[in-house]
This record gives structure tokens, C-alpha cells and sequence, in this order.
């Protein structure tokens, strides 16, 4: 009975020219990967299989696995641990689509028969998987397993239930053998997204803090392997940070060597940097021939505070309220190196130098 209610839900919206999924997408359904190379870059980073589903418009057995099968919970579940992509000729006309707007991206539209992917991305998918996978022609619905290389593992033509796409997706996943979850994988790239953003603003320590994350991961993907990369750039910047204010230390420009040390102190928090920037900064403090270094600490010390707070609600996202601390640090103490450090998160080049007065009070 199920199978004719849809095939007759279909046909009547064909002959009244009307989707026939304008309901919209389902809930929390498959994650359809978006582009057909893509999904198999990810699959071989992952190490799973991929599996291609072939599904046509207008035929009850077709229509049953995205209404019926795709959608139930246990399948969701059972298809994190593979990349999967759908493959249908349906356009948007037949399918009908609805706008979405996922966490951190623009709204964009998605297909309402099999949400994640808009039609005309099933489209180009289907295309693509038709060419590679067929001899011109394929019996649907057709679920197809292939390795990461592209190769074919297995297929099931004909209608699949829930139960039996679960054991096929397991049969692929142990031949396979172990790979990286879906939900691990998405945790490990937006890791590396953050850490790519704080890098971005120069702030070295809290980025580190992120590749140090991704770096323990005994794993040979492109995100652990930037950020190991990443890591070895932050110890170089430090370190010729740690160089740079040893010149003013030597040449007993201590409000220079006192500035840098420290901005390294924090921007390189939490890094080898720091460690070296404190020890010398204890020095500078010890020193009786660096009095007006002296005073900049004085100043330093209100502004820190300041600055550390603006740090940490930018790693939580609260941009506007950090940007406001920054603005309020510039304002405030706008000659320490809290107030550098500001400046950068913020865009804003630092100040020009005020030229040197004579006696009389006039620039010379």
C-alpha cells in the first residue's frame, strides 16, 4: 500500500506541475557528499568506502528509499561510517528545493526529496557516477560500494530496506577495513579551521594550541600534516622574534627589547617562545638602567588584563565584544605592546612615529 500511495503522490504532482517533495528535505537525513572527486578525496583521507546511490523519480521502489529508508535513524547512523553520494536525474522542478543555512555558512538551497545536496549537484553526480559505473544502462535503485581508489567493491540493484542497506554498508566497511568516522573526521577539519584562523591574526599561541590537538593524532592526513607544518612555523617566528629583541637588548634599547618581549609573551602563549620572552623580560625589570622600560611595564601591567580578556572571548566567537576590548586597549594604553597586539587583531597599522622635538618645542 505504501508503494502506491507514492507512486500516485508523484504522479499527481507531475500532472499538476508541482514537486512532489515540497515538504522539504528530511530531518537530520544522509549527508549526501556535494561533489562527486571530493567525496573520494575525502574517502581515501579517511580511509572508508563510498557508496553511490542510484535512484530514480516516478517508480514506488525508487521513491521508497529516500522517503522510507534513507531518512531512518539506524541507516543515518550506520552511514557516517562511509562517504555516500546520491545519484539522481530528478531537477528542481521535479524535486522542488528550500533554502537551508548550516552553523558558520551562507544559506544555499538543497534538493527536498534528498536534502544536504541541491538537485543540480545529484545532477553532475549522477552524471558522473553513470559514466564510470554503467555500461549505459543500470537497473534502480542501485546501491553501489566502491573504494577509496574508485574501484568497485560491490553493488545491490533492486529495492533495499533499512535493515538490508545496514548490512551492506557493514560488509563494505570490513572489507575495507578501519577507517575514521565522519564525526571525528568533521572534528578534526574544524580544528584546523580554528587554528587556521588564529594563525591569521597572528595569535601563534592559541593556534598552536589547536595543531597541538591535531599533531598527537597518529594519523597521515593532510590537516595532521599542516598542522605539524604549522607548528614548526610558529617555533620559527618566535624564534626570530626572541632574536630581534636580543638586538635591543644589546643595544640597550630597552623600551624596544621590553615591547617585544612582552608582545612575544603573549602572542606565542603557551610555546617555547613564551618561556624564552619571561626570562628575558625578568631581566629587562632587574635592570636599573631601563627606567623608562620601567614605566612601560606599569603600564603593561593594566593593559594585560585587558588584552587577555579580548583573546579569549575571540577563541569563543564573540568577535564584536573582543573588537570593543581591543578598540578600548588602543584608546587606553595605545603605547604598550598590549596595544600592538591589538592593532593587529583589528587590521590597524601601528601609529607613526612621533619625530623628535627640540628645545623650543618644535619638531626638528
Amino acid at each position: 500500500m505504501r508503494r502506491t500511495v507514492l507512486i500516485l503522490a508523484v504522479l499527481a504532482a507531475q500532472l499538476y506541475g508541482e514537486p512532489a517533495f515540497a515538504g522539504g528535505p528530511p530531518k537530520n537525513g544522509i549527508r549526501w557528499a556535494r561533489d562527486f572527486d571530493e567525496a573520494f578525496a575525502e574517502a581515501k583521507e579517511r580511509h572508508v568506502p563510498v557508496m553511490i546511490a542510484f535512484v530514480q523519480d516516478g517508480e514506488a521502489q525508487n521513491d521508497e528509499e529516500p522517503a522510507v529508508v534513507y531518512p531512518d535513524a539506524k541507516v543515518v547512523k550506520a552511514s557516517r561510517a562511509l562517504v555516500c553520494l546520491i545519484a539522481s536525474r530528478g531537477t528542481a522542478k521535479d524535486h522542488g528545493e528550500v533554502s537551508v543555512t548550516e552553523p558558520g555558512s551562507k544559506s544555499r538551497n538543497v534538493c527536498s526529496k534528498f536534502g544536504a545536496v541541491s538537485c543540480n549537484e545529484h545532477q553532475k553526480i549522477e552524471t558522473l557516477a553513470f559514466r564510470q559505473y554503467t555500461n549505459g544502462s543500470i537497473n534502480t535503485p542501485c546501491h553501489i560500494f566502491a573504494s577509496p581508489d574508485g574501484k568497485e567493491m560491490f553493488r545491490a540493484e533492486d529495492y533495499v530496506d533499512s535493515a538490508a542497506l545496514m548490512r551492506l554498508m557493514k560488509q563494505a566497511t570490513d572489507k575495507l577495513g578501519p577507517g575514521i568516522g565522519a564525526e571525528e573526521y568533521e572534528q578534526l577539519q574544524q580544528t584546523l579551521k580554528d587554528g587556521e584562523s588564529l594563525f591569521a591574526t597572528k595569535a601563534y599561541g592559541a593556534a598552536a594550541a589547536k595543531y597541538l590537538v591535531l599533531s598527537a593524532k597518529a594519523l597521515k592526513i593532510p590537516a595532521v600534516d599542516r598542522a605539524r607544518d604549522r607548528l614548526s612555523e610558529i617555533d620559527k617566528l618566535g624564534a626570530a622574534e626572541i632574536t630581534a629583541a636580543d638586538q635591543k637588548t644589546q643595544a640597550k634599547d630597552w623600551v624596544g627589547a621590553y615591547s617585544q618581549l612582552a608582545r612575544i609573551a603573549v602572542v606565542f602563549k603557551g610555546v617555547r617562545a613564551e618561556k624564552e620572552a619571561r626570562a628575558r623580560l625578568a631581566d629587562v625589570e632587574k635592570n636599573p638602567d631601563a627606567g623608562e622600560a620601567h614605566k612601560l611595564a606599569a603600564l603593561e601591567e593594566k593593559a594585560r588584563p585587558m588584552i587577555a580578556q579580548a583573546e579569549t572571548l575571540m577563541q569563543k566567537g564573540q568577535t564584536d565584544k573582543a573588537e570593543a576590548l581591543y578598540r578600548k586597549v588602543i584608546q587606553s594604553f595605545p603605547a604598550t605592546p598590549s596595544a600592538s597586539i591589538a592593532r593587529d587583531r583589528l587590521g590597524i597599522g601601528e601609529p607613526p612615529a612621533t619625530p623628535p622635538k627640540a628645545k623650543d618645542g618644535n619638531p626638528k
